[in-house]
Parts: structure tokens; C-alpha cells; sequence
């Protein structure tokens, strides 16, 4: 912020700056993470962007492009994009399949964004409740599912418990094998998914624990009753190193505790 702002030393450096912009001329609003700035003109906008910028350099930080921007219509966009596109797009939503290829276009227009993440916590309480699947396809349902979760690393969870869910419910169960292998086949040539291979192997573990045991990712490994070494330990005494190679790091416990599918409390933390 511009006023009273306190970063070690940079007081001073500020208050100058703060006089190529009157103090009335100016207003900052602050919710949470987001601000507002509102002055009385787009220059004075644009010269307050420039301090924020100048400071920020100095302590090493920056602005971030992608939503930092001048604007002159305050009702439009103090609504974020990825918000304003699915109030409109939502009143589309009929079938399970509709819904979804809404959220696939939100996904795909507005990437990794909270918008994202609760539309897919609204799909997941509309999809729990049911017993079968009535008009839409679990196949094309999943794929849908899955093409989100591909581009989209926020909503791993979710769409893992999509998934689950509507697998929990497909008569035909001689085809999940062939749906898993399909879905592996998506992101095995995907750099950096150790995050959806954990999430994915919790579709599995229940009833093939071994399943994973041969994956590169090594929290699966152990999870699959693989013995790795997964941190670097030779640094420590040896009768430290005994306590790694003796204690596992998973809780049997809670693993016995699993439910066959994944439950939607294990993805809606917050529910919301």
C-alpha cells in the first residue's frame, strides 16, 4: 500500500513517492489478498501502478501482469474474469454432461482459478447424491473430467473424487481397469505430475494396493508397501538412520480406515 506502508527501511522512499499523487485523490481498498486503488483519474492510476512497481522492485518483488491492470469502468472489472464468465455461462447447466463442458470451457478460458475449484465442488455435490447415471455417459462424463485436471493442477482432488464417484456408480464394472489405464495413458508423457499420481493412486489403493508399486513417483512406491528411500538420510548417525529404515511413514490406520472410493470430504477440506 501507499499509505502508512512499513517494509523495513523503505518509510521514507514511499512518502516521497506518495507526493506525485495527492493523498485525496486516492482511495485503496483492501479485501483479503485483492486491492482495489481508486483515483480520481487514470493518470493518477497509472502513477501509482509506477510507485507500486518502483517499490516493489527494490525489496525484489513485482506485480503480478496478469491482474494488475488500469481500468476505467469500476463495475465491470472489480468482478475477476474467470467470475464474470461463469455467472454467465452457468445458466447453460441441464445434463451432468452440460454442466461439465461448462466447467471445461471456464477451465479452459480461466486456468488454475478459485472459479474453477467451486464450480467443480458444485458438480461434486450434484453428482454424490446419486445411485446411477441416468442420460449421460460415465465414460464421456470422466473424460470431460479428466481433459480439466490435465490443464488444471489446482482441481486434482476434485476431479479424483468426480472420478471415483461416478465409477462408484457405473454397472459395468469390468470396464474401470480400462478406464485407469486410459487415464494413466493421458498424463504419462506430462512432466511434474507427482501430484496426480498420489491423487489417483487413492482410486485404486483400496483394492489393488500393489497397483503403484512400480510408478516413478516414490510416495507411491511407499505407499504401496514399496521400501525406498525417499530423503537423503546418509548424512545422519546411524542410529537415527534406523528409526527411517524401521518406521513407516504411512499410517496404517487411517489406510484401513479408507473408504473403497474416495469421499468428498477428502477434496471439499473448506466446503466451499
Amino acid at each position: 500500500r501507499l499509505k502508512g506502508i512499513e517494509i523495513d527501511g523503505k518509510e521514507n522512499e514511499v512518502k516521497k513517492r506518495e507526493e506525485i499523487v495527492k493523498e485525496d485523490n486516492y482511495q485503496i481498498l483492501r479485501y483479503r489478498d485483492d486491492y482495489r486503488i481508486l483515483a480520481k483519474t487514470q493518470e493518477d492510476a497509472v502513477k501509482i501502478a509506477k510507485v507500486l512497481s518502483e517499490v516493489l522492485s527494490e525489496l525484489n518483488l513485482r506485480l503480478n501482469t496478469q491482474k494488475t491492470f488500469v481500468s476505467n469502468n469500476i463495475i465491470r472489472d472489480v468482478i475477476k474474469p474467470d467470475k464474470l464468465y461463469w455467472n454467465e455461462a452457468k445458466h447453460g447447466e441441464k445434463t451432468l454432461q452440460k454442466h461439465l463442458l461448462l466447467i471445461h470451457s471456464l477451465a479452459d478460458k480461466h486456468p488454475n482459478t478459485g472459479s474453477v475449484s467451486t464450480a467443480l465442488s458444485k458438480f461434486l455435490d450434484r453428482i454424490y447424491p446419486l445411485k446411477i447415471l441416468k442420460e449421460d455417459s460415465s465414460k464421456v462424463l470422466i473424460s470431460i473430467l479428466v481433459d480439466i485436471a490435465y490443464k488444471n493442477p489446482k482441481v486434482y482432488s476434485l476431479v479424483v473424487v468426480c472420478i471415483g464417484k461416478i465409477l462408484s456408480i457405473e454397472p459395468d464394472k469390468t470396464d474401470v481397469e480400462n478406464i485407469y489405464k486410459l487415464i494413466e495413458n493421458k498424463f504419462d508423457n506430462k512432466p511434474n505430475v507427482g501430484y496426480w499420481k498420489v491423487w489417483f493412486q487413492r482410486l485404486t489403493i483400496k483394492t489393488d494396493r500393489e497397483r503403484e508399486k512400480d510408478s516413478n513417483e516414490l510416495l507411491c512406491k511407499i505407499a504401496a508397501n514399496v521400501k525406498v528411500n525417499l530423503w537423503s538420510n546418509d548424512w545422519l548417525k546411524q542410529e537415527y538412520r534406523t528409526i527411517f529404515d524401521e518406521i513407516s511413514i504411512i499410517n496404517e490406520d487411517a489406510y484401513n480406515n479408507l473408504s473403497d472410493s474416495p469421499e468428498k470430504d477428502e477434496a471439499q477440506i473448506f466446503g466451499y
